[in-house]
């Protein structure tokens, strides 16, 4: 235990993946034991009825604006210092 968190060594064949790791990171978020056997088996067939495709992605351009809008050429982009000394100024007010 380090500072009360438990700690355990990890080992493998590869030398350059050995070493120590906190316990909660060793800890499964889903501790169902998954068989070696699904990974042989072929994937599910979709249920009867459906078509197995996934639905069209929704038209974007109705909530984000036609892209024809071009940016405003007078805009000229700004420096990375005038970026930092706005931020800088967010934060400080």
């Amino acid at each position: 235990d380090i500072d009360g968190h438990p700690w355990c060594k990890i080992e493998s064949d590869n030398p350059k993946a050995t070493g120590w790791t906190p316990a909660r990171y060793l800890v499964p978020l889903n501790p169902a034991t998954v068989p070696d056997q699904a990974v042989d088996t072929p994937a599910a067939a979709p249920a009867e009825g459906g078509t197995g495709a996934t639905p069209d992605a929704p038209d974007l351009t109705a909530r984000l604006g036609s892209t024809t809008q071009p940016a405003s050429p007078e805009t000229k982009p700004k420096s990375a210092a005038e970026i930092a000394m706005q931020d800088a100024y967010g934060l400080a007010l």
